[in-house]
């Protein structure tokens, strides 16, 4: 190797700069021909910040040692010198021939890029390989001796991964393309290397490393010897990280019987390949194998180890996802705040586990809908991540991610927008585009586009969320067809209708294509043709829904009437689908002015949600339909008995699901629709005490204005859409024509024009009071005040009812 120009830079005595490295390098090997070995090794690692200690173990093995090193030209015995002053050394002979650039205080050295390249270039590819073994070498044994959820560890990790980087580029030509043997000693240095990988959620890189690994290991120890085994479970989550669950579940369940059959069925390593298998189950949708399998494996923890153990409270903490994912979240809270609660206990509240377990008690608490507590426990993670990983660790970010979801759930749609792109940002950083948590984050910005009415940004968004998960997953998988749904909605949603149909369209024939090429022999086909008979049926209500936004509302109720007769024969498990139905056409026949008949569809909506209060819009919708319907119907006391139902059901705010802003603001709109009918039945006098109502309760659901009305006039003329404050100004002739105090002035004197409303008389609702304002101030003063005005409304309203009121024709 001495006597070989490097191919590509060689021009010798042409060239001043390399010749004197040339003559530099000869005195080096001279000198100290360690330092020459060095030198090549590290022109497998970064040529910065290089920490000494990796050159330590490239050198060899051991802390004390004799090491011969031979050339063509000189060979030297060193006997019995401590690695670390030899490589130290070596460094300074280097240093002294300005072929690096030591740094005393940080230990490390770096390289000139083209020393850096020239150095490597003067090897054969064999010596490349040999070399190339070395650096691995140095870097599996510094990569063994790091404690593992450690944030002193996460440092020197951070430290070491550039140089791990360089060695894999270096590896796919050297180590992945040929076949050749690795000894024991280089297949364990290999699986560490992949597993570091595995560790920065590099899944990619860490592939070949761990394959390579366990290719020697199968060689030289056989199939079930325990080496093996425990790079064959990595393996299992490897694939189970890149969803590759067929995978995952093959190299999972090897591990688990390979173990078993080794150790037994309760030794440590059986119970983490079963653990393994049971998030495998829950993968594949059988959360309740999942259940049964972290028990299992709890259980024998809890004999074996004690309460308190790591291991445990990683398996109280398992069992309280489970829980979580089965929709049973009292159980899951306790279960994760033990495991929350022991790590604190037994390694502090900065621990890495404490603050991930953290984390998993803010999105167990954003389940149970209590947003309070999940901002405090996410918060108090992400602090901690920050502190001690930096802001752009993916444990720091995926806290941010939870603040993020905390703040979507609860519509401030500006601020959880700032946190995904917060955790976009790093995460491409770190794992690159195409990466399936960076999709995940790409998935939730559209959501939150959608929601905040950024309808062209979210389709964007959906479209590259789209193009990464057929590349992935194939143009006809179910996570691929889901986001073509989410497009075609959000195309519904900005009134983009054609569009909308298109991608409608094209997700019914996607279905059909598949539902065709399945063999539904198996349970599992079995159970994907009756997700897809779902799917197909969901589209068919999409697309009659289309036809309703285009009031076309004879064909939208056969529409949906064709899909209500399919799902009502479903079973008892699958009837929300029914109901969310149900609800669709009370609100088409609202809209299509059949009041009888939207009273009828949603009352049995509402009568379901109520006795399956699971989720908080559906019965604030339906309740909202309902309302309406019975006070267009002049049912008065369906719709006050239906106000004073909910407003029972909303209770203390932890004690279910619904939330008062909606409930309140649901009441406001059908109190006013009741007050519409009044006013235009000529019944001003309850008509005003309902609108004071009405205000009440717009207020105390935290809207803005006095009045739950924008103002026909500013809206016209391209004002503000504002709620009305001031005095509200309510045709007592059109069903739905409002004006605020200053437009009402101007339209008095002809200023401009209501065609609707022209030559109509107008009816003044002024603003509360300060003595109506006080509705007190926690729900369950709001509650008590609220029911009891509703008690008489509903007395005033019964004693018109004997009267036969009827409302005007407009």
């Amino acid at each position: 190797m001495d006597r070989r120009p490097p191919k590509a830079l060689w021009r010798y005595r042409e060239d001043t700069v390399l010749t004197t490295w040339e003559v530099s390098y000869g005195a080096v090997i001279n000198q100290c021909p360690e330092a020459a070995e060095i030198l090549v090794i590290s022109s497998f690692f970064s040529n910065q910040n290089i920490p000494e200690n990796l050159l330590e173990h490239s050198v060899q093995a051991s802390d004390c040692t004799v090491v011969a090193l031979s050339s063509k030209k000189s060979s030297r015995i060193v006997e019995l010198i401590p690695l670390g002053l030899l490589v130290s050394e070596a460094i300074a002979t280097l240093s002294s021939f300005s072929l690096v650039e030591r740094t005393h205080s940080a230990a490390s050295f770096s390289i000139h890029p083209l020393i850096h390249t020239w150095t490597r270039e003067r090897c054969t590819i064999d010596e490349r390989r040999s070399f190339a073994l070395k650096a691995t070498q140095g870097l599996g044994v510094a990569l063994g001796k790091l404690e593992l959820n450690t944030f002193s560890s996460w440092a020197q990790r951070r430290q070491i991964l550039p140089h791990v980087q360089v060695l894999n580029e270096w590896a796919k030509e050297l180590f992945f393309k040929d076949l050749f043997e690795l000894s024991t000693e280089d297949a364990d240095h290999f699986y560490l290397i992949g597993c570091e990988f595995m560790r920065d959620e590099q899944y990619a890189s860490a592939f070949p490393w761990l394959s390579k690994a366990l290719e020697c290991q199968e060689s030289k120890h056989g199939k079930d010897h325990s080496t093996t085994l425990t790079t064959v479970h990595q393996l299992g989550s490897l694939f189970f990280y890149q969803e590759n669950i067929a995978q995952a579940s093959i190299y999972y369940e090897r591990a688990y019987l390979g173990r078993k059959t080794l150790y037994g069925t309760e030794h440590s390593l059986t119970l983490v390949s079963l653990e393994g298998l049971a998030l495998v189950y829950s993968k594949k949708g059988d959360e309740g194998k999942c259940l049964e399998l972290h028990e299992e494996v709890l259980a024998a923890r809890h004999r074996a180890l004690g309460n308190l153990h790591e291991d445990t409270l990683y398996s109280w903490f398992l069992v309280g996802l489970s829980l979580a994912r089965l929709e049973r979240p009292e159980e899951a809270l306790e279960m994760v705040m033990r495991a929350f609660v022991g790590f604190q206990k037994t390694f502090g509240q900065d621990h890495p586990k404490t603050l991930q377990t953290a984390r998993y008690v803010g999105w167990v608490f954003l389940f149970m809908r209590n947003c309070e507590e999940s901002l405090r426990y996410y918060r108090l993670a992400l602090a901690g991540q920050e502190h001690h990983l930096g802001k752009d660790h993916s444990e720091t970010l995926s806290c941010a991610f939870g603040v993020g979801m905390v703040h979507q759930y609860q519509s401030e749609f500006g601020v959880a927008l700032n946190y995904y792109v917060r955790v976009l940002v790093g995460r491409e950083a770190l794992f690159g585009e195409d990466f399936h948590s960076v999709m995940e984050v790409v998935e939730k910005i559209a959501e939150v586009q959608r929601q905040s009415s950024q309808y062209d940004d979210a389709v964007n968004s959906y479209l590259r969320l789209l193009r990464s998960r057929q590349a992935i997953l194939g143009v006809d998988h179910l996570d691929s067809l889901n986001v073509v749904e989410k497009v075609a909605d959000t195309y519904m949603d900005a009134n983009r209708f054609d569009d909308a149909l298109e991608w409608y369209q094209r997700l019914a024939t996607a279905f059909q294509r598949l539902k065709g090429s399945l063999d539904v022999k198996t349970l599992t086909s079995q159970r994907l043709k009756e997700s897809l008979d779902l799917k197909t049926l969901t589209i068919k209500s999409d697309m009659a829904y289309y036809l309703f936004r285009l009031e076309n509302y004879t064909e939208a109720i056969t529409a949906y009437q064709e899909v209500l007769e399919v799902y009502a024969m479903l079973p008892q498990a699958k009837q929300a689908y029914f109901y969310g139905v149900t609800l669709d056409l009370a609100e088409i026949y609202y809209n299509d002015r059949q009041y009888p008949k939207a009273l009828d569809y949603s009352q049995r909506a509402f009568d379901f949600y109520a006795e399956h209060l699971t989720e908080d819009y559906p019965i604030v919708l339906a309740f909202f339909y309902l309302g309406r319907s019975a006070a267009k119907t002049m049912k008065w006391k369906t719709a006050i008995s239906k106000c004073i139902d909910i407003l029972e059901k909303l209770g203390p705010p932890k004690e279910n699901n619904l939330k008062p802003k909606q409930v309140l603001s649901a009441i406001a709109l059908v109190l006013q629709a009741i007050g519409k009918v009044l006013l235009l039945s000529k019944n001003e006098e309850t008509a005003a005490k309902c609108y004071v109502l009405v205000m009440k309760y717009w207020m105390a659901s935290g809207n803005r204005g006095g009045h739950a009305a924008i103002c026909d006039g500013c809206e016209m003329r391209g004002g503000d859409l504002e709620s009305i404050e001031g005095t509200r100004y309510i045709c007592r002739t059109c069903e739905d024509t409002d004006l605020c105090q200053r437009c009402m002035l101007e339209y008095d004197r002809r200023a401009f024009d209501v065609p609707s409303c022209r030559n109509h008389p107008f009816f003044a609702v002024a603003p509360l009071s300060a003595a109506a304002q006080d509705i007190g101030t926690t729900i369950e003063e709001q509650i008590a005040l609220f029911t009891n005005e509703l008690n008489g409304m509903q007395q005033e309203l019964l004693a018109l009812e004997s009267n036969e009121c009827k409302p005007r024709e407009a």
